[in-house]
């Protein structure tokens, strides 16, 4: 693997003990940056490939980071921010439709998972990950204990009095409509005949 690697590439002579200077570094920084962008991504490997220090290789890694990102413009960085964006909502997109036809419930929420990772990368591209919502509201709430004793004590009702006018409306209201329909039939049966007497 390392030699498919560093194909092509010339080492540059052995620093000397001490600190570098600059230009001493800079030829092995083009090294780094060639290796990174053919896939090296943690400085234990570009240690084990050009036999230096984990320290070392961190920083030269971190000082490729830092020159890609001072050469870039806002137009390339938002190009890029906006395909990263689109290869995430891709990714979600299939996730979500294999999720759709999974077989098996580890397989759904395996799926699953891969669309919220994805919504969470296409947030953090976005800049929401890092957004702060500043809400500032009052909100009253009142218990129902609360309310039901304060309409009690309004209408100098014993405690416990609008439960048991509730449970006995309960009750009333529970029985059978059929005396009611009686009730009224006999009403309407007096009313025609009291209509018909005059």
């Amino acid at each position: 693997m390392s030699a498919v690697l560093l194909a092509g590439l010339s080492l540059p002579p052995a620093l000397p003990r001490g600190r570098p200077t600059p230009d001493q570094v800079a030829p092995w920084l083009d090294v780094v940056e060639v290796l990174m962008s053919r896939g090296v991504r943690t400085p234990t490997e570009l240690r084990n490939l050009l036999n230096v220090g984990y320290k070392t290789a961190e920083g030269w890694m971190q000082t490729v980071r830092d020159n890609w990102s001072k050469s870039l413009s806002d137009e390339r960085v938002n190009w890029r921010r906006e395909k990263l964006y689109q290869e995430a909502d891709e990714v979600a997109r299939v996730a979500w439709l294999d999720a759709m036809v999974a077989e098996t419930s580890s397989e759904r929420n395996m799926c699953l998972k891969i669309v919220i990772e994805a919504n969470k990368r296409k947030a953090s591209l976005c800049g929401l990950d890092k957004l702060e919502l500043k809400l500032d509201a009052r909100v009253e709430t009142h218990q129902t204990i609360d309310v039901v004793a304060s309409v009690e004590a309004d209408f100098g009702l014993a405690p416990g009095a609008l439960e048991s006018i509730g449970r006995e409306a309960a009750i009333l209201l529970s029985k059978p409509a059929e005396n009611v329909i009686e009730a009224e039939a006999d009403e309407i049966l007096q009313i025609e005949a009291v209509a018909g007497a005059e």
